[in-house]
């Protein structure tokens, strides 16, 4: 039988993992913002397989996926000629949904021992097979593979309370990984490798009429719901 988190141990580990997210936020719209450069191209690299894994969903094809120095990045899909409104918005919303998606079942996981080891394995799977099939640039070549090791290295010789504590940091980071830029989900769009880009609230707003911010409003919704109900599975008595 699979061990669940201690009842005892639950509200302490809970407490660190509130704190430590907090602190990451925090970290992250701070100077020292390069202290988690790793976990910000984790974030865009989770952002990017959520555009490519639901275009795969919609029959696009995922052809690369590009991580920059800066910790940006950017997916490039093969759509059919013929697809519809919905699949392209729904596309566009994999980038801010995928990872709140992924970020949850690993929050779930993390519930047993067993699924914790197996949910660990996927993940650094995830991120290697990643890279040799659709990962381009030198930045994503050399920083996934380091963080599937570390991933690894915590599933080796990490304790169990260790191996439950990493998933759940880790699928907080790919829920929150949106709430890091949250401009970027109210916004029309930006400027990157040197021309404008439209936000995928945006995207979804051409495609299905209603307005960038009420995609931007729904999706941010959808996304803490995803959070809540996942600690709350992983931390019930």
């Amino acid at each position: 039988m699979s061990r669940r988190i201690r009842s005892g141990s639950r509200d302490d580990q809970l407490g660190w993992l509130g704190a430590t997210v907090l602190i990451t936020l925090f970290v992250w719209h701070s100077p020292l913002a390069i202290v988690l450069y790793p976990f910000t191209l984790l974030a865009t690299w989770f952002h990017e397989m959520g555009h490519g894994m639901f275009s795969l969903l919609v029959g696009a094809r995922f052809e690369q996926l590009v991580i920059l120095p800066d910790g940006s990045g950017y997916t490039q899909t093969l759509r059919p000629s013929d697809m519809s409104a919905f699949g392209s918005a729904f596309i566009s919303a994999g980038g801010p949904l995928g990872p709140a998606i992924a970020g949850g079942l690993l929050i779930i996981a993390s519930r047993w021992q067993r699924s914790s080891g197996i949910a660990l394995l996927s993940l650094a799977a995830a991120l290697f097979a990643s890279v040799l099939m659709v990962v381009s640039g030198m930045t994503g070549w050399i920083v996934l593979p380091l963080l599937g090791l570390a991933i690894l290295a915590v599933l080796k010789f990490g304790s169990v309370r260790q191996r439950q504590f990493t998933l759940q940091f880790l699928g907080l980071q790919a829920c929150i990984s949106t709430y890091t830029n949250l401009g970027y989900l109210f916004s029309q769009g930006g400027v990157m490798i040197g021309g404008a880009n439209l936000s995928d609230t945006e995207q979804m707003s051409q495609a299905l009429i209603l307005p960038y911010w009420f995609w931007g409003g729904t999706l941010t919704i959808v996304i803490a719901a995803i959070i809540a109900g996942s600690l709350w599975f992983a931390y019930r008595r």
